[in-house]
């Protein structure tokens, strides 16, 4: 099990996007965009034209990169290149190319039949029920002004990629993993009425994630440097990457989403050198 990591410093909001071939009306520069449901859309599944560059406009570091809201698909592939030139020509960073969903099941626990029997992949059926999110933590940690993120998905139904958000960044990884008792469930505002009869009605809202948790094993550098500035930058509206397990590659999809935080709680310097803080994310839809 990974530890929590935070991603809340996004150095690509300022970036330059170019490359690939990207609808008319859903261009690529909505990956900036913090409407998420406004998404960038390629004209087809060209593998030239799922693809597209970063210009950061100097070197900045970084370690996590994620796209928000997409539709790849369980069998998409994704390659993830940096350099310090903007033809690519020698590359600091290569990941190679990666499934989009790592294999999550060994084929002796599912069925013949099942579409997922071969790849041990999550189904699509079972992605379509969440706001899908990619990331890739970067190992070594990179200082380029140039990243370039390509995407196979050749099968997708949809005929087109797309994806809504792109954060890129040097993520907080919690030094010591938050306590145990944290809690993730589900916020609907659907507003329910009753009708004479007994009949229920509801006018029904689209629900969201929510990760409350505590963390009572924070270092006074990593109080006061991260969460501290984090809350000071965001507020209540700004932006995070909430991935709780980075290791986790059967519940990711359930578990990792682009949030807000809730609530604004005190640090709790209740030991020498050490800090605890209450933390209530809640997902962005």
């Amino acid at each position: 099990m990974a530890n929590l990591k935070l991603l809340w410093k996004n150095v690509a909001n300022n970036s330059t996007l170019s490359g690939g071939s990207w609808a008319t009306a859903l261009p690529l520069n909505n990956l900036k965009d913090k409407v998420i449901s406004k998404v960038a859309r390629s004209t087809n599944l060209t593998l030239a034209n799922t693809k597209f560059n970063v210009d950061l406009g100097a070197s900045l570091t970084y370690d996590t990169v994620s796209l928000v809201n997409h539709n790849f698909s369980s069998t998409a592939l994704v390659r993830v290149t940096t350099s310090a030139l903007s033809d690519y020509s020698v590359l600091d960073y290569n990941s190679g190319w990666l499934d989009i969903y790592a294999p999550a099941y060994a084929p002796s626990v599912i069925e013949w039949e099942q579409d997922n029997w071969y790849f041990g992949t999550v189904e699509d059926a079972d992605l379509d029920k969440y706001q899908r999110t990619w990331f890739l933590v970067i190992d070594p940690v990179q200082t380029s002004r140039y990243l370039r993120i390509e995407i196979d998905d050749a099968s997708n139904a949809d005929g087109y990629v797309q994806a809504g958000r792109l954060l890129l960044g040097q993520a907080l990884t919690f030094d010591v993993n938050y306590d145990l008792g944290a809690t993730m469930r589900w916020v609907d505002d659907s507003i329910i009425s009753r009708a004479i009869s007994g009949a229920l009605y509801a006018d029904r809202r689209k629900k969201r994630r929510k990760f409350t948790f505590q963390s009572s094993f924070i270092s006074d550098n990593q109080a006061f440097e991260d969460l501290f500035e984090m809350q000071r930058l965001l507020g209540i509206y700004g932006e995070v990457l909430v991935i709780p397990d980075a290791d986790d590659t059967l519940n990711g999809f359930r578990r990792n989403f682009l949030g807000h935080i809730v609530t604004l709680d005190p640090i709790e310097h209740y030991k020498l050198d050490l800090n605890k803080q209450a933390f209530d994310l809640e997902e962005l839809i």
